[in-house]
């Protein structure tokens, strides 16, 4: 028998059916036993509804709504009820201790209390005597044993069938040995020790776990400091065996119910028995200080002046691919911001329910671009794959048209000045086919009236009449180049602002839906990367060039479709494909004449879109995936 539906007690319930052992649920909610009954999850945990589904079906699973029907035939009985921190950092056991006092008034026979959820020393002795309270003797009535559970959210299924090693801490030989046949399907080391050492065996590898996330977040702020990329420094280091990538990825910190309660909790027993963890209280330390790290930032990028200024929060569950906000630092970081004036406005793919039912008044959005709309900031607060794939780029410029201007045309301005002053012969200028717009003509020619429909190519099309003006008013040659959507080996994939081939490859390879904004049939004249460097060298060389624009590319187009096709052939699998709305403005169609490069620059495309796309998917093939690190 387990006691409670919660997220630890259904899952080990489901997986201990699916082993094939008859196991009886019981919780008093009656509301969360008929959404159990009906095959929903009241949790998002992956793989976990059909093990359910399959345990009821099957007559292994069922479900109990008091402690007299479940114990009629049971034989062990878990406990698996949350023990939250309490405020000094003592272990709350108030639920730990009432299920003790429910077994002890209705225990007919000699039965094993297994001990699932998470607690300190002394916990055993407690139950115990709790129950001698009540008459019960041990070893007569019922025996005492510590399984920790080592489930990662997200991942808890596969982790429960597939452990790293199963953890029995009982001093009976007889009860080691019927806790040891409970899992004996499952291919593990089992490790039989006594109750204390089980506890701090969980205790101290959830520390160790902890200190590894606040390590590579020191480390995170040593390479910014000079001017080191941290996540080759960690890649580097995790084809160490004796180190790897697991729990070594730079972020806001670890949160969720377990690392910090449990860091927490062993600092409190290190006190309790005389010893100072000072080590411990360091890795507590620079958990808090990456939370008032993220402020701070967040506080600068706005010019320390959040009132009223909206911030976009993407994620608020503790860590990707789970529904849980208990103690997630994200919904920390925004309650603090919140604090300081600022209005947020939230979303995560998987928490928006438990945040909409848990933190009221908290405005939350279903649609991460919706989220982001009008905001002064967006802060990605956890890795969520989804996040990943966003394009913000051209919401970015339509919302802050100020920036993309002073980033863009200011910027050209800038350069432009200092070249001039600085006698430069040849200043060419990257410029971009957004200027053309959405005008129905193709293909594009220079001598079209341009029509942005972007702030971003409105900045463009102004560098290049500075440029223009340039050449003609102070002397300075120059040239504008009209890049069509270049792509090749080196674009970073997971960047918000990355094209769409590297995005659509990177996703290919690693197994993961294609996000497909609109219909797919929009098309781009795609440009690879040696074409591009080709003509900056012509550009740069030639002759009688004074402010002119030209259209670098292939002169070919492709829908985003034939791109997915072309990609799915090259690796050899074929990808979900997801649609979603289309982007805001963006445009249907490109396709350049390049007849001028030809003429002006003596341009032609050194390497075509086929080959080109063998040699980027042949790049991004070579590349070791990407490590991934999470709470507990």
């Amino acid at each position: 028998m387990i006691g409670g539906l919660g997220y630890v007690g259904l899952v080990t319930s489901a997986c201990l059916a699916e082993l094939g052992h008859v196991v009886t649920v019981v919780d008093v909610d009656s509301d969360r036993l008929s959404l159990v009954r009906a095959g929903q999850i009241p949790f998002h945990e992956p793989g976990l509804r059909e093990l359910v589904e399959r345990g009821l079906t099957s007559g292994r699973l069922r479900l109990a709504s008091s402690l007299e029907e479940g114990l009629q035939d049971a034989r062990i009985v878990f406990i698996a009820v949350a023990t939250p921190a309490r405020p000094d950092g003592e272990t709350d056991l108030s639920q730990v201790i009432a299920a003790g006092e429910e077994l002890a008034r209705r225990l007919e026979r000699r039965t094993i209390i297994a001990i699932k959820s998470t607690v300190p020393l002394g916990t055993h002795r407690a139950v115990q005597r709790v129950l001698d309270a009540h008459g019960r003797v041990a070893g007569r009535d019922y025996d005492l044993v510590a399984v920790p559970e080592f489930l990662r959210e997200g991942h808890a299924v596969h982790d429960f069938l597939h452990p790293t090693r199963i953890v029995i801490g009982a001093a009976d030989p007889e009860v080691r040995r019927e806790i040891r046949a409970l899992f004996a399907r499952l291919e593990a080391p089992v490790l039989e020790t006594s109750f204390e050492q089980a506890l701090v065996i969980k205790y101290a590898s959830n520390a160790f776990l902890a200190m590894r996330v606040s390590f590579a977040n020191e480390l995170a702020g040593l390479c910014d400091a000079a001017g080191v990329d941290v996540a080759e420094v960690i890649r580097g280091m995790g084809y160490d065996a004796r180190i790897g990538h697991a729990y070594l990825a730079p972020g806001i910190g670890f949160g969720g119910p377990c690392l910090e309660k449990d860091l927490r909790s062993l600092i409190r027993v290190a006190e309790t028995a005389g010893y100072e963890p000072g080590f411990l209280r360091a890795v507590l330390e620079k958990n808090d200080h990456q939370i008032r790290q993220v402020v701070r930032r967040a506080t600068e990028a706005l010019n320390f002046d959040l009132y009223q200024r909206t911030i976009a929060v993407l994620g608020l569950a503790f860590k990707p691919g789970t529904s849980d906000v208990r103690n997630s630092l994200a919904v920390r970081i925004l309650f603090r911001l919140q604090r300081q004036g600022a209005l947020i406005r939230a979303h995560d793919p998987l928490a928006n329910h438990e945040a909409r039912s848990t933190f009221t008044g908290l405005a939350v959005f279903d649609d991460p671009y919706e989220t982001a709309e009008g905001s002064h900031l967006v802060l990605v607060l956890n890795g969520c794959e989804e996040f990943r794939r966003l394009d913000l780029e051209l919401p970015r410029s339509v919302d802050d048209p100020r920036g993309s201007n002073d980033n863009n045309a200011a910027g050209t301005l800038n350069l432009l000045i200092a070249a001039a002053g600085a006698g430069v012969r040849r200043f060419v200028y990257a410029s971009s086919s957004s200027i053309y717009g959405d005008a129905p003509s193709l293909p594009k020619r220079e001598d079209q009236v341009p029509a942005p429909i972007s702030p971003y190519a409105a900045a463009k099309l102004a560098g290049e009449h500075y440029c223009r003006v340039f050449a003609k008013t102070y002397g300075l040659s120059t040239a504008a180049l009209r890049y069509f959507n270049v792509f090749g080996p080196l674009q970073d994939p997971r960047s918000q602002y990355a094209a769409v081939i590297p995005k659509f490859i990177a996703w290919t390879l690693e197994g993961h839906p294609l996000e497909i904004h609109g219909d797919g049939l929009q098309s781009r004249d795609f440009t690879y990367v040696d074409n591009v460097v080709s003509a900056n060298l012509l550009a740069a060389e030639g002759s009688d060039l004074d402010g002119e624009a030209m259209n670098i590319a292939c002169g070919d187009r492709l829908t985003l479709l034939e791109v997915a096709d072309v990609i799915e052939g090259l690796v050899g699998r074929t990808a979900e494909r997801r649609h979603t709305a289309p982007r805001r403005g963006d445009v249907r169609h490109t396709l350049a004449d390049i007849s001028k490069a030809r003429a002006r620059l003596r341009y032609e495309p050194v390497v075509g879109f086929k080959e080109g796309m063998k040699r980027t998917v042949a790049f991004f093939a070579s590349q070791p995936a990407a490590s991934s690190s999470s709470g507990g």
